[in-house]
């Protein structure tokens, strides 16, 4: 370190004026890459190695402010250092941060539907009328159900069976619990849709992060309760944001901060900014759920027939 504060204090910045602080040759290229082979030896592991090194390295030019000495390291290591490795933080977004990404619907309160629906805290407190019996309906009754129903079906029949006249039975005897499974049925697949369009909208906004939703964990590794996404930002892309510069800047100003810090200052930024460009990780408009396909008729689930079979086997069991 004695022999880089040395080379630096020699170095003429001349015909540097006129670039920025980022882009200017601050140092010598021997320096620069001295530094660089110091990162490359610890990043991969530790991104925050960088911030350690320049506290230690305490830098110093009676000309140059030394945030703005840090600054163009850091930036130059993340952009031109050809053959840096490749260095991950990992970043996580939880519940009441996930629901705050969609849009806020006040008519259904899509977002605290969101925030419930991730916390596992979900109770929607309504369930759909039963369905009238319909012929079709017969087919989607599987062996076991059918079996129990023709139980009943003879025990006490008069005369020989037939199938129309055990389709007439059925209908009669067990149209209302066959409907009313229906109902239960569909409200399932209907909650099921609602879900999974949160997870989708989620998943796809928050792609540039290379994760996804998983069950929330506490420092122990022990999983909770909700979802959580989970994802990963290589440094090289958090540097290459319109945001970056400004933002590590800034945070030097103020002492050593992590890569995290910075990506959460850049991306508070970003929705501050909805609605303009250059945004490099969250999309410019919020995440927008269609209020009309689930909410206003019903049906917007496909039916699990496997379950509405269960449904339906549970009722007929008190018959």
């Amino acid at each position: 370190m004695d022999l880089i504060r040395k080379i630096l204090r020699e170095y003429d910045e001349d015909n540097e004026d006129d670039k920025t602080i980022f882009e200017k040759q601050m140092f010598p290229e021997k320096v620069y890459q001295k530094i660089f082979r110091i990162f490359d030896k610890h990043i991969e592991s530790n991104p925050n190695f960088i911030f350690d090194f320049l506290q230690n390295l305490k830098l110093d030019d009676k000309n140059i402010q030394t945030t703005d000495l840090e600054s163009n390291i850091i930036y130059k290591y993340l952009t031109e250092h050809k053959d840096r490795p490749n260095s991950y933080i990992k970043i996580s977004f939880f519940p009441s941060e996930m629901s705050s990404f969609f849009c806020d619907d006040r008519d259904y309160g899509i977002r605290d539907m969101v925030r419930k629906y991730f916390s596992f805290d979900y109770d929607y407190g309504a369930h759909y009328d039963c369905y009238d019996y319909d012929d079709h309906y017969f087919d989607k009754i599987d062996k076991e159900n059918l079996g129990i129903m023709k139980e009943h079906y003879l025990k006490n029949l008069e005369g020989e069976p037939s199938e129309e006249d055990f389709k007439e039975f059925v209908e009669e005897e067990f149209g209302d619990y066959i409907g009313c499974a229906l109902g239960d049925a569909q409200h399932s697949a209907d909650i099921d849709a609602l879900h999974s369009d949160f997870e989708e909208g989620i998943t796809d906004y928050l792609s540039n992060f290379d994760g996804g939703l998983q069950n929330q964990t506490d420092e122990g590794g022990v999983k909770g309760f909700g979802l959580e996404y989970v994802g990963q930002v290589e440094l090289g892309d958090i540097a290459s944001s319109e945001r970056f510069k400004s933002q590590l800047n800034a945070e030097l100003t103020h002492g050593y901060p992590t890569f995290l810090e910075i990506l959460d200052g850049i991306l508070e930024d970003e929705r501050e900014g909805w609605g303009m460009e250059y945004n490099s990780f969250l999309p410019e408009d919020c995440i927008s759920i269609n209020t009309y396909k689930h909410f206003r008729y019903g049906g917007a689930g496909d039916i699990d027939w496997k379950y509405f079979n269960e449904i339906l086997l549970d009722r007929i069991d008190h018959y």
